[in-house]
């Protein structure tokens, strides 16, 4: 019974310090580099390089969107918490309202242009 006594301590310490003790998770955060495609009139592949920056607002972003066979490259700016993404330049504007899951998949629904009914799908992936 007294080495019971004595074994319980130590046990309950043990436990105690398995809790917590490895490294704190990785920040949320979408930052880094995208890839998927623009599809409903044929597809694109489409590249987004993207800086989190939480400026002004908690979950804004900035980047730069390059797609598959068009020249040059366009700015990309939104929100993970609002699931928006705007990009626009001189050749072309383009809206999206989606959801990103999990920090690294963002699916939505494209607007084309300014004013047009035009509609698109954006299916990318953090690599």
């Amino acid at each position: 019974m007294k080495k019971l006594l004595l074994t319980l301590p130590i046990v309950a310490l043990t436990l105690a310090s398995c809790g917590g003790g490895g490294a704190p998770p990785a920040a949320q955060t979408v930052s880094g580099y995208w890839t998927g495609t623009l599809a409903g009139y044929g597809s694109v592949n489409i590249q987004i390089g993207v800086n989190q920056t939480n400026t002004p607002n908690s979950g804004d972003f900035t980047g730069t969107l390059t797609a598959t066979g068009v020249a040059g490259s366009a700015g990309v700016a939104g929100n993970v918490f609002k699931g928006t993404l705007v990009s626009a330049d001189s050749s072309g504007y383009i809206a999206c309202a989606g959801t990103f899951s999990n920090y690294n998949h963002y699916v939505a629904d494209c607007l084309l242009a300014a004013g047009s009914s035009q509609m698109v799908r954006m299916d990318i992936w953090k690599r």
